[in-house]
């Protein structure tokens, strides 16, 4: 009988055996290699309709997110997929063809002067066609499909870089609209801290009930302002959300972004023109109609005007055929030589026809080249008048700093009135939300240039280095009176 001292003599031998502290440790070790070095980060919350926020670190991840989800990428994908499908398909014209035809049945012939025959009959037939010459009809429709890929490459890359435009914009004017609203919502609240301190001071005999009147006048203008941005933004968070399925959930980092546009930058107006005329995706597409007409036209006159020639190669397997009792195997081999020919020549209109989608195509193409020269000037002109905008909105905003912090100390010395130093800083906001709006329509305007001329991908935005991990820059606080 094992008595309680053997049994724990029993389990220490047992834990003391070698295989069994190698397995233990064995144990610990996997143990450890599974538990994390550092705690984790704890997890935002998620947003009120439930997805997990997401950090909008720049505009790079955005338009990388957009570009691989939205239909309008997909579907110019879908087709250009279909596009190169389609040219392996007329490549395949230039190989032989190889066709199985079996039949079987009856057949009864009533012959006079002889005995009439009822037969059931079966065939197989194999026959092989390898094209050899067709004036150039069948590399015209190769050449066709081949220009018809290259089109949806264009079309595909045109619509690449249209999103790329709609998501930059979508994203910039969020920022640019949520910063307006933030500053205008400042702005009235100081306004009716004014108004309010004007209310004390005529309770205590020392205000002027017409200073309150107007302060309350001007409350009413910075209520009006902020009513006109909380609609801009949300017009502008709804096409947000259109393009990207979910908000924007965090500040966005603008760090690096202007200088890194302005030196991708056209360095003047005619170098813009002759980078668009020779990248843009729509100038490029228009061209590419041009070489598919050509081929169309060498194609049509291949097959309306010459023969084509084929080699074919052909055995059957005949069993009571044409009321001949017993088997019989043919074998041929020969070249075959095929003209159509329409007695109304009607092969001169499908000629004409083509060559006439070719010119048409020709002045679809110059008129491209004029509107994307057009559109290339107008967008070289807005950039220069947003640039001067920006200028001008940032000096103002400077000038009503300085005049609101003068008209502060002349207020304390009973030279300025209330109503001075409320418009002094009504103006001061208005001309910083102005400011930072007119920076982001830089950007959008440096943004679309680039869209003009052909240049714009998502590799630029991926190669901004930001200097620091700030978010967009804001307009400086208004000084507490």
């Amino acid at each position: 009988m094992r008595t309680p001292k053997t049994i724990r003599d029993d389990r220490r031998d047992r834990a003391s055996h070698p295989y069994r502290s190698r397995m233990l440790a064995l144990l610990a070790a996997c143990l450890c290699a599974t538990l994390p070095l550092s705690a984790p980060a704890a997890e935002q919350p998620p947003t009120a309709t439930g997805q997990p926020r997401q950090r909008e670190s720049g505009l790079a991840p955005l338009l990388h997110e957009v570009t691989s989800q939205h239909e309008r990428v997909l579907k110019t994908k879908a087709k250009l997929e279909a596009a190169e499908h389609r040219a392996r398909e007329a490549v395949g014209d230039w190989f032989p063809s190889l066709d199985f035809t079996t039949s079987t049945g009856g057949e009864r012939q009533l012959k006079e002067g002889t005995e009439d025959t009822s037969l059931r009959y079966r065939e197989a037939d194999v026959k092989l066609t390898q094209r050899l010459w067709d004036a150039g009809k069948t590399d015209s429709k190769v050449n066709k499909a081949a220009q018809a890929l290259e089109k949806a490459k264009a079309n595909h890359e045109a619509a690449l870089i249209k999103l790329i435009l709609d998501g930059a914009k979508a994203a910039l004017n969020v920022v640019k609209h949520r910063e307006a609203l933030q500053l205008a919502k400042k702005a009235e609240q100081n306004i009716l801290n004014q108004a309010q301190l004007e209310k004390k001071l005529i309770a205590a005999g020392a205000g002027m009930g017409t200073d309150l009147l107007q302060a309350n006048a001007q409350h009413a203008a910075a209520e009006t302002r902020t009513i006109r941005a909380e609609g801009a933004l949300v017009k502008a968070e709804n096409e947000f959300r259109k393009l990207f399925k979910r908000e924007m959930n965090t500040p966005l980092s603008l760090d690096g972004l202007k200088p890194h546009l302005t030196e991708i930058q056209p360095k003047d107006l005619p170098e813009a023109i002759q980078t668009a005329l020779t990248r843009n995706a729509e100038s490029r597409a228009a061209r590419i109609d041009v070489q598919i007409a050509r081929e169309e036209l060498s194609q049509t006159r291949g097959e309306k005007y010459f023969p084509s020639m084929n080699f074919e190669m052909e055995h059957k397997w005949q069993d009571n055929m044409a009321g001949i009792e017993g088997r019989k195997n043919v074998s041929t081999a020969g070249v075959k030589l095929n003209m159509p020919l329409n007695l109304g020549l009607t092969a001169i209109n499908s000629v004409e026809a083509s060559r006439l989608e070719l010119v048409a195509a020709e002045n679809q193409w110059n008129d491209t080249l004029n509107s994307t020269e057009e559109e290339v000037r107008n967008a070289w002109q807005e950039l220069i008048t947003l640039r001067a905008i920006a200028v001008t909105l940032e000096r103002q905003a400077k000038i009503s700093e300085g005049f609101l912090e003068l008209a502060r100390e002349e207020r304390k010395l009973g030279n300025r009135s209330l109503l001075d130093v409320l418009s002094g800083e009504t103006s001061l906001i208005n001309a910083q939300s102005d400011a930072a709006s007119a920076r982001i329509d830089v950007l959008i305007g440096m943004i679309s240039l680039l869209k003009s001329t052909g240049q714009l991908h998502l590799g630029l935005f991926s190669a901004v280095t930001p200097a620091t991990t700030s978010t967009t820059t804001a307009p400086a606080p208004v000084p507490s009176p």
